[in-house]
């Protein structure tokens, strides 16, 4: 005779930290830990949805928030390496290291480096809207794409606020003050007239920047409001069609 043992299977140990979800699908998180992994269990939530209906509570304030923060995170990231790449490029590589006047390509490659980062996390949230369906998954989307939004339009701000005063700022007397503070004679002269040749491009820079922030912000959003509207017209005709089939 065994003393105390069963049959049974010992029960599986937890060994995440994570909240699990007990279904019949794959164990869900509750706290993603980026933005592919959100996207993924967004995915998940669709394919729970599709068989099933589950009210929006069952993604709680705190798991809101996540996906809050999470789309907050990811758009400060993007904000942060375009502050640090943007200015390199537009006002150094581009005007001073290339004088040569680079063939196209190279130009459009040199070009689109700070946007890289936006434009690839922006096609992730654009793929969003596939899954802008069911309940909990649009609760989910809306605090992800709106947390990416708010963060990253704050830098675009940011970005175009402080090349407008660098601009304003940048008075011959201000510049070759700093100039002659900061370097040798020879490297200050070089910096006041270098200066000078891309003044008239800054505050179009920080425009331009604000502008594509903008539209990777706001494009999400649109993205997926017009495919909900054109899914909500394709059914309410399907059914028009089914119903004058079927009286």
């Amino acid at each position: 005779m065994r003393g105390g043992s069963s049959g049974r299977s010992a029960a599986p140990q937890q060994t995440s930290n994570d909240q699990i979800i007990p279904t019949n699908q794959p164990m869900l998180r509750l706290k993603p830990k980026g933005l592919l992994t959100a996207i993924g269990d967004i995915q998940q939530y669709y394919v729970l949805e599709r068989e099933q209906d589950i009210p929006g509570e069952f993604l709680t304030l705190e798991g809101s928030l996540e996906y809050w923060r999470i789309g907050a995170k990811s758009g400060f990231n993007e904000g942060l390496l375009l502050f640090l790449i943007y200015p390199f490029v537009e006002f150094y590589l581009l005007p001073f290291a290339l004088k040569s006047e680079p063939d196209t390509s190279l130009t459009l490659l040199f070009n689109s480096l700070p946007y890289l980062m936006v434009l690839f996390n922006t096609i992730l949230c654009l793929y969003l809207s596939k899954y802008y369906i069911g309940t909990l998954t649009r609760k989910a989307i809306n605090y992800l794409l709106n947390g990416r939004a708010m963060s990253l339009f704050g830098k675009g701000c940011l970005i175009a606020l402080l090349y407008y005063f660098i601009s304003r700022l940048g008075t011959p007397q201000n510049v070759w003050a700093l100039a002659d503070k900061v370097f040798s004679e020879q490297r200050a002269y070089a910096f006041y007239y270098g200066f000078f040749q891309i003044h008239h491009t800054i505050i179009p820079s920080g425009l331009r920047a604000f502008f594509f922030v903008s539209v990777a912000c706001f494009a999400p959003y649109l993205v997926v409001y017009l495919r909900d509207v054109f899914r909500r017209r394709r059914i309410k005709r399907n059914l028009a069609r089914i119903s004058g089939i079927n009286p």
